[in-house]
């Protein structure tokens, strides 16, 4: 009983995700307003530095700050290259805990060189923050072979926990999807076929004492 919801900036991109997932949004993740938090964020950030951090930690830092989009003890899973996780070290080490990395397979990690973060968001008590942070920055440094695959098998289990079902869950910008859905839930369509379909009122032109201008004929109509 999952029910997916996802953010992607690209159009193209985003019509590919309009297939995978129950739900999706054309618009960047700074533009998001939902409510209430999710059990789980798959995040897949742009690979670029920023101003003065790169944006893999820049994502991270809003979606799990300001913009909170994860409920308590919810799942992170961050997929980013490996030597992003010394800039992300801070970030990741001060709001997750039981930490977890995986790299990508032989076959998919030469090419961008990526690994998989899971993390439970959840605040770490001072030990656990300072040998996760110490450890994600090692890693940064190390090669691939620091880091298990991640179709290694091992006794590591996340659970998810069940959370609130999404009241909200819309772009910045009004979209015609937005608004069709909104018009198909809103009385408004049957008071109006109502009210013309009855002919409930009438109305009567009379000749105006100056010529109309354009405005007024689209207020008319």
């Amino acid at each position: 009983e999952v029910e997916t919801y996802g953010v992607e900036l690209e159009e193209s991109r985003a019509m590919e995700a309009v297939i995978e997932l129950d739900h999706v949004i054309h618009d960047g993740y700074e533009h998001l307003r939902t409510e209430p938090k999710y059990s789980l964020l798959f995040l897949n950030p742009p690979y670029q530095d920023g101003f003065g951090e790169r944006v893999e930690t820049t994502f991270l830092r809003s979606l799990t700050g300001y913009k909170n989009v994860l409920q308590d003890e919810g799942l992170l899973v961050y997929i980013i290259p490996q030597h992003v996780l010394d800039d992300s070290a801070g970030v990741l080490s001060s709001r997750f805990s039981d930490i977890r990395v995986y790299r990508f397979t032989d076959k998919n990690y030469d090419l961008f060189k990526q690994v998989v973060v899971f993390g439970r968001f959840k605040r770490p008590d001072p030990e656990e923050k300072k040998r996760n942070g110490r450890r994600l920055k090692e890693l940064a440094k190390e090669g691939k072979n620091a880091l298990p695959t991640l179709d290694t098998v091992d006794d590591v289990c996340y659970e998810l926990y069940p959370s609130d079902p999404v009241t909200v869950f819309r772009a910045g910008r009004m979209n015609d999807y937005e608004l069709q859905k909104d018009l198909m839930a809103s009385p408004i369509l049957e008071e109006a076929h109502e009210i013309f379909s009855n002919k409930i009122f009438e109305v009567t032109f009379e000749r105006p004492i100056l010529e109309l201008k354009p405005m007024h004929y689209s207020v008319a109509t």
